[in-house]
C-alpha cells in the first residue's frame, strides 16, 4: 500500500454552533422605506416556515402566497407584534417589504422555502 492509502483522515463533527452559523443574532431592528419607521424582526427557522405552511394547508389555502406571507409576518415581526387579523389589514407594499426583510434576515431563498414546504408535507403525512 502507498502512503496515501494508509493515511487516516481525521473527521471533525460539526457542533450546534457550527450549524447555526450567524443565527446567534436572533433579532434585529430594520428601517422600512414604505412607512419611514423602524420595526424589530426575528430570524425565522425552517421549522417556522414549515409551521406557516402547515397552518395554511389546514385552512385549505396551502398554495396561497398571501396567507403564507401573513404567517411569516406574524411569526417574524417582534415589535410591533401583530395578530393574523391585523397583518391582513397591512397595505400590500408594507407587507411585501416586511416579508422581504424577514426572509433576507433569515437567509431564505427559493430553495430553502421549497425545502420547508417539503418538510411540512412530510410532517403532515406522519401525523
Amino acid at each position: 500500500m502507498s502512503k496515501e492509502e494508509t493515511k487516516e483522515e481525521k473527521i471533525v463533527i460539526a457542533t450546534l454552533e457550527d450549524l447555526m452559523g450567524d443565527a446567534s443574532q436572533k433579532e434585529t431592528t430594520i428601517f422600512l422605506e414604505s412607512t419611514k419607521a423602524y420595526i424589530r424582526i426575528r430570524r425565522l427557522t425552517i421549522g417556522d416556515v414549515a409551521k406557516v405552511n402547515a397552518f395554511s394547508r389546514k385552512q385549505g389555502q396551502e398554495d396561497d402566497p398571501f396567507r403564507q406571507s401573513i404567517g411569516l409576518i406574524v411569526r417574524g415581526l417582534v415589535d410591533p407584534q401583530l395578530q393574523y387579523s391585523e397583518a391582513e389589514g397591512l397595505p400590500a407594499s408594507v407587507a411585501t417589504e416586511i416579508v422581504t426583510k424577514i426572509s433576507e434576515f433569515s437567509g431564505f431563498t427559493t430553495e430553502t422555502m421549497e425545502q420547508a414546504r417539503s418538510l411540512s408535507e412530510a410532517t403532515m403525512e406522519s401525523t
